[in-house]
């Protein structure tokens, strides 16, 4: 069976080769039959590489001992969800996902396709091609997932404890679907420039799979922190670690991506900032698996040195090479007869916002490859801290929260600083009121308390935005609001949609503050049956209690924990210690709340039972969680956006 796989392996390479070259070719040429091949090319590339796939998923679930991969990340103990979950657990099957995602992605593309961007596909076919036979080229020759051993064990190493998480089976494949369909915007802005499209018509694809790979990205990195918060028990869920701002930063500038592509929709200006953005959006995957998989950088998430650092950064390279000849001999295509853009419109808050964006990926990326540059100066490797990026990224946020409440409520056409101030001037009451009360009734600090009325800013102005909308609506039909609604949210799914997707960052906003500023932490050393207080909890440790399997041995303290003297219900936190793992694995107790989480961590213990134990209360980190599920419902709304060939007169979209 392995064998079978790896010949796959090897065949997709080839056909994906013969594939991209046919299709680039035969519409150069108009060869009708050339880009049909092409076509079905695609389509067994597609299907050798599920083979591929099929095979060694069957043999992590059959205990297959004898691929090295099989016996590194599986054991005859663990379940099946996580002997799947495998499959992207090591280097080989992750990049074997990324390749298969590429292909899938590139079937769906040639048969999602539309009339107006006929001429497009093969050319965007052959990009995406060209980049999955990469992969295919450092499966089948450089990190062969069915590498054979030349003695069989009786067992598995297992997987990594940290890994046996249930956010571990959704968080690497929702991030590698990201980065895969960043591939696919990237393809049809080479596709446009090679066919010297100036139109607007094919943004309608570009946006599509933009928002595709933004989605991913979203639910990757949310599920990303979610998992970091449960599971490895230190407190917080963002830790501003390299592979996190590696994957952080892809989401950044696909989100200045999308409003790039509505700007250039709307006012047929940004032409150089969309195709930049994609051509940034597509490489940053790849300096991401290059400091990842090269051990250039210290992370607690990467691989060990796999060896691939030099195709990748020659991948790099000619993927930033080429697009850039490319657009430079392009250029006159993008030249347009731009008139100056009105201070006070969406179109200056959109080239703002984006400006900003751009801002906080260059900080980030700078940040984090900032050991490799004080390396270079001489100075050796220096590493900037979460402090550092709290500090310096945190303000910016702020301003993007900022401008997201400005342009919410500008128009299109140019208006005077007054009239805008008009509209602005409920939410900057109710915002003002706000903090003004926050500061006088709580003893939380004063930026806080600001920040928490940015936020609030912010929300009112969507909120205002979606009231006028559905009255305008109601007004014009006659219509009942519930109606009026539901014919708006219709109508403009993809303006609601952003404005949910809005509404969810000021709620990781506001979850984010919370839990960074107002957080109280206590460590204490307890006897069994004695209590301690924090805040308006009380905890009494009762006992503690061990006990073994045959894969681990596990201590947990017992802990009973009253709420302003309510008994409430509160996990075990426990330390478990795998025979087949060095470094004890921490099971954190956490109650959550909207209101805040009461998180427990059992550092430590005695041989008289006494236990140590870390204490916090995290006020608002409920709302991170919520917040990234309105990106998901925001995004799916804005997907689900009906069709237009042309764009919407000035007004009609945010």
């Amino acid at each position: 069976m392995a064998d079978i796989g790896y010949i796959a392996l090897v065949l997709g390479f080839f056909v994906c080769i013969c594939s991209a070259v046919a299709s680039f070719w035969g519409q150069m040429r108009k060869h009708s039959k050339l880009t049909t091949g092409a076509q079905i090319g695609a389509f067994a590339v597609f299907g050798l590489v599920t083979l591929s796939a099929i095979v060694l998923i069957h043999a992590l679930m059959t205990h297959d001992f004898q691929l090295e991969y099989v016996a590194s990340y599986t054991s005859r103990d663990m379940s099946w969800p996580y002997l799947f979950s495998a499959f992207w657990a090591g280097n080989a099957g992750s990049l074997l996902l990324w390749g298969w995602l590429l292909t899938f992605l590139a079937m769906v593309m040639l048969l999602w396709k539309r009339k107006t961007t006929k001429e497009l596909l093969p050319y965007a076919s052959s990009v995406v091609m060209l980049t999955a036979a990469f992969f295919l080229l450092l499966l089948a020759f450089i990190v062969n997932p069915f590498a054979k051993l030349s003695v069989v064990p009786t067992d598995g190493n297992g997987l990594n404890p940290l890994l046996q998480n249930p956010g571990m089976i959704f968080h690497p494949p929702a991030l590698l679907a990201g980065f895969a369909a960043l591939t696919l915007p990237f393809a049809f802005a080479m596709a446009a420039l090679i066919a010297k499209r100036k139109d607007r018509d094919w943004l309608v694809d570009l946006r599509r799979w933009a928002l595709i790979a933004w989605l991913f990205l979203s639910v990757g990195n949310v599920l990303g922190a979610w998992w970091a918060y449960v599971e490895l028990g230190w407190g917080g869920y963002w830790g501003w670690d390299p592979v996190e701002n590696m994957s952080f930063i892809p989401w950044v500038v696909t989100t200045a991506l999308l409003h790039s592509i509505i700007l250039q929709r709307t006012k047929g200006e940004n032409r150089l900032w969309t195709i930049g953005l994609a051509i940034i959006a597509f490489n940053l995957p790849i300096l991401a698996t290059f400091i990842t998989r090269t051990g250039v950088l210290s992370s607690v998430h990467s691989f060990s040195n796999t060896g691939m650092g030099p195709p990748f950064l020659v991948f790099m390279e000619l993927g930033l090479i080429i697009p850039l000849v490319l657009l430079y001999s392009r250029r006159h295509l993008l030249n347009s007869d731009r008139k100056p853009v009105p201070t006070f419109s969406k179109e200056s808050g959109f080239q703002a916002i984006n400006i900003v964006f751009l801002a906080v990926s260059a900080i980030v990326l700078v940040a984090t490859l900032f050991p490799l540059i004080s390396e270079l100066a001489g100075g050796g490797k220096a590493n900037l801290g979460p402090s550092f990026y709290n500090i310096v990224v945190g303000p910016i946020f702020l301003v993007i929260i900022l401008l997201i409440g400005i342009c919410t409520l500008m128009g299109w056409r140019h208006e005077t600083a007054l009239t805008l101030l008009r509209r602005l001037s409920l939410p900057l009451i109710i915002s003002f009121i706000l903090g003004i009360t926050l500061v006088l009734v709580t003893s939380i600090a004063g930026w806080v308390a600001a920040s928490f009325a940015l936020c609030a800013f912010a929300a009112c102005t969507i909120l205002i935005e979606a009231y006028r909308m559905i009255k305008a609506r109601s007004q014009a039909r006659g219509e009942n609001p519930i109606k009026a609604l539901a014919g708006s949210l219709s109508a403009s799914r993809m303006r609601y949609g952003a404005m949910i997707i809005h509404l969810g960052i000021i709620l990781i906003a506001v979850g984010v503050i919370g839990s960074s500023a107002l957080t109280t932490q206590k460590d204490v050393s307890l006897s069994p049956g004695e209590s301690t207080t924090l805040n308006q909890y009380t905890l009494t440790y009762d006992d503690l209690q061990s006990r073994s399997t045959p894969s681990m041995y596990i201590v947990r303290a017992i802990l009973s924990v009253q709420n302003n003297g309510n008994l409430i219900d509160l996990p075990t936190p426990e330390k478990l210690f795998y025979l087949s793992y060095a470094q004890p694995v921490t099971e954190v107790a956490i109650h959550s709340t909207l209101r805040e989480d009461l998180y427990v961590i059992l550092a430590g213990w005695s041989n008289d039972n006494t236990a140590q134990f870390t204490i916090m209360v995290r006020p608002a980190v409920k709302w991170v969680w919520i917040g990234g599920g309105f990106f998901m419902f925001g995004g799916l709304i804005a997907l689900w956006a009906p069709r237009r060939v042309k764009p919407k007169a000035p007004g009609g979209e945010t």
